[in-house]
């Protein structure tokens, strides 16, 4: 009775979506968010603890894993990256949003570039913005 309400595919399944692109960070989603999926898909698909780093750094978004390059050697378990990469995500979402009400508190100012709010909305969407000439220009007063 017990075997009808097993899923004797679970494992399989499992592995299945953990390697696909569904188990990626997803755009507007934070580490800590994706980090508990990625911990409860990994340990479902049983994929041992020896390939969580490095499949955690793929499974980034673009924003993360160019932040990360500079400091990734310095983090060879998985815990401690993933502590570093709670923090580093924390505080780009904190600068994003101190630069948005600095430019909206002062508007007179010079600046911010034309083309912030396109590249803000990029990073948001974890996209390359197109190069537009102009936008690296600060708004006039």
């Amino acid at each position: 009775m017990a075997s009808i309400y097993v899923d004797p595919f679970k494992v399989r399944n499992a592995k299945l979506k953990y390697r696909s692109r569904e188990s990626n960070m997803k755009v507007g989603e934070t580490f800590s968010e994706f980090y508990t999926s990625f911990l409860y898909l990994a340990s479902s698909a049983k994929i041992p603890l020896e390939d969580y780093r490095d499949d955690l750094i793929s499974k980034l978004t673009i924003n993360l894993q160019e932040a990360l390059i500079a400091r990734e050697t310095e983090y060879q378990d998985y815990q401690s990256l993933a502590e570093y990469l709670t923090g580093l995500d924390q505080r780009q979402r904190q600068l994003r949003e101190q630069r948005k009400e600095f430019h909206e508190q002062y508007p007179e100012k010079e600046g911010p570039p034309i083309g912030l709010e396109y590249w803000l909305e990029c990073a948001e969407k974890d996209e390359e913005p197109e190069f537009r000439k102009g936008d690296e220009l600060p708004i006039q007063a």
